[in-house]
This record gives structure tokens, sequence and C-alpha cells, in this order.
């Protein structure tokens, strides 16, 4: 799962693709026995600005387009933001939804939906869960690279601070609107980001 806008992407799945053939082929094994790649990337931002929920690519022809190498590789980028979703199916749609507002509304987002609540419940899990949250949602927000582009009338070094300072921010309200939502305690929620209680008493209203 992509929660940051990384330029790299296309080249990261390349990577990610050309490990997986690897650890899944063993020393002289035939071509022919290659399993096929199949490589999903699920990105809470449009990867390509197309608004396309989805993105799919297989290798064509320059020349003919209509020609596919079929080498039996495919790379999917899930787009969560896009704005329309009628031409996914029904259960992705409903993947979709739960990754975008939490509703569980398939039985994969049940199953998904229990698995989290089961980690929450144990102690030991529950703090490896906030930790993952912080994570997500560090990579999520770009406030430096807002920062950054301020950084062009006061300063390079100037921005790159202020893009750090906001980014690390947002962050923490991010992350605390997320456990708020997910129901853990104020007193928790201001332990794992730093945040004052009324700053997160307000994300609850």
């Amino acid at each position: 799962m992509q929660t940051g806008r990384k330029k790299e992407l296309p080249r990261r799945s390349r990577y990610y693709q050309s490990v997986a053939d690897v650890s899944t082929t063993s020393t002289g094994a035939k071509y022919r026995n290659l399993p096929d790649n199949i490589l999903i990337f699920i990105c809470v931002f449009d990867p390509f600005d197309r608004d396309l929920p989805r993105y799919t690519f297989q290798y064509t022809c320059d020349e003919d387009p209509t020609l596919k190498l079929q080498d039996g590789s495919l790379r999917i980028f899930l787009n969560t933001t896009a704005n329309h979703l009628d031409s996914l199916d029904q259960k992705l749609q409903a993947f979709y939804h739960y990754l975008q507002e939490g509703a569980v509304e398939s039985e994969l987002a049940q199953i998904i939906s229990e698995s989290i609540t089961t980690l929450k419940n144990n102690s030991l899990e529950r703090r490896h869960y906030m930790t993952w949250a912080v994570k997500m949602a560090d990579a999520r927000y770009d406030g430096y690279d807002e920062g950054y582009e301020k950084g062009i009338s006061v300063g390079l070094e100037q921005g790159r601070a202020t893009g750090r300072e906001e980014g690390a921010y947002q962050t923490k309200l991010e992350t605390a609107r997320r456990l708020v939502i997910r129901g853990f305690s104020a007193e928790d929620i201001a332990d794992l980001t730093g945040l004052d209680l009324l700053q997160i008493e307000e994300l609850g209203d």
C-alpha cells in the first residue's frame, strides 16, 4: 500500500516485480515455469493524475499497440481517491469505500475490519498498530513539499524547515483523527502523537 506521493513509483514497481521473480524462481528453473507476476499498488492518491480508479500496465509493442508481449507480468495501481468508481466491480468498489470511509460493505472489508479490531484488542499488537498508523500518516502528508515551494520566496533552507514542521504537525493531526475514529482513548492518542488533550477532543467534535 502506497500512502505517499513518490515520483519514483513506476521504477519502484519495476524493482518489486523483479525481486518477486527472483524470489519465486529456483536456480536452473525453466523459463516456461516462471509464474505469472501480478503486482498491485493500493494508492491513497492518484499516482498518474488521470482520475482513473485503476491503472493497469503490461508490455505492448510501440509499433503495434494491439500486440502484447504476454510475458505474464502485470502492474496494477489502484487509485482509491478516484471520483468515479463505476468501471469497478461491486466488490472492489466496496473495498475502496472501506479504505476511504471505513465503511464495511463486503466480505473482504469485514475480514480487514475484524483483523484490525483483533490487533487493537491485543495490548502488544495494539501498540504495533498505532505505530503503523503513524507511519502511514507520515508517508501520506506532503507538508515538506509545501514548505519547499515556500522556500522559493523565503529561502531554500527555511522552506525545508517549514515543510518539515508543517508535515510533522499535519501527520500528528491526521493520525489522531484516524485513531479517534477507531475508538482509541484521548490519553493514548496524546501519548502517541504528542498533541494535547484539548486538540484531540476538538477532533472528535
